[in-house]
């Protein structure tokens, strides 16, 4: 008759079960920790480069397994960026992003324009980053969406393509008719120098954009603070 053997005694099941365990809880904090604003930052500068992601009207035929390989493109230039233990996996690059580009579209869907049809910025950090998502056919790059091209032997489609509700042309009627001065004329010299930036690196014109916007903006924010401190 085969003897039957004993279970282990507890304290060698907890040493049985615990490496499974600590294994789970590394997978967990793997796949589902959270992102730094840097890090986020750095990560759509690195797909803003790549249309293919993003951009549906991009010349690159994109296949899952093509898009696993540009998401992992992204995670090395992160990792390059910034050293993390475990490394950032393309899963979690491919997760934030989804997040970060519904964010973006919920904020569009939500914007607000002035009297004078000036776009009110939403307040969500990043906005401005992600504005590469949109594809403008005019310097108004909140302006009405380019109209799909259409074959030369079928009937050119009606005018209902999608238009944003901002008076564009208003403003831009407006500011070409404005009479020039020095904060004009300032704005006009900085035209070019960023064109060629753009032109030749678009990471470093969106850093640039960003460290002007943030200047402007610290700038708004002092002066608005110094009367309220005279009042105090």
């Amino acid at each position: 008759m085969p003897t039957v053997q004993p279970p282990p005694p507890p304290t060698q099941q907890i040493q049985i079960i615990r490496p499974q365990v600590v294994q789970l809880e590394k997978h967990l904090t793997y796949t589902m920790r959270h992102f730094t604003d840097d890090i986020k930052f750095a990560m759509c500068d690195a797909i803003s480069v790549r249309p293919a992601l993003w951009d549906v009207n991009s010349r690159e035929k994109t296949t899952s397994a093509s898009r696993k390989y540009l998401f992992a493109d992204v995670a090395d230039s992160v990792n390059e960026q910034f050293t993390l233990d475990p490394p950032v996996s393309t899963e979690e690059v491919e997760k934030h992003w989804k997040n970060l580009r519904d964010t973006y579209a919920r904020c569009r869907k939500k914007l607000t324009y002035d009297q004078e049809g000036c776009m009110i910025r939403p307040k969500w950090k990043f906005f401005d980053t992600l504005t590469f998502l949109e594809v403008p056919t005019s310097p108004n790059e909140f302006g009405a969406r380019k109209r799909p091209q259409t074959s030369s032997y079928s009937p050119p489609p009606p005018p209902n393509y999608e238009v944003y509700p901002a008076p564009a042309p208003t403003k831009i009627e407006k500011l070409d008719t404005a009479p020039s001065d020095e904060f004009l004329e300032f704005c006009r010299s900085l035209y070019l120098p960023l064109k060629e930036i753009g032109d030749k690196d678009r990471i470093q014109w969106l850093k640039t954009q960003k460290t002007i916007r943030d200047i402007v903006h610290e700038a708004q924010m002092e002066s608005v603070a110094k009367p309220t401190q005279g009042m105090l």
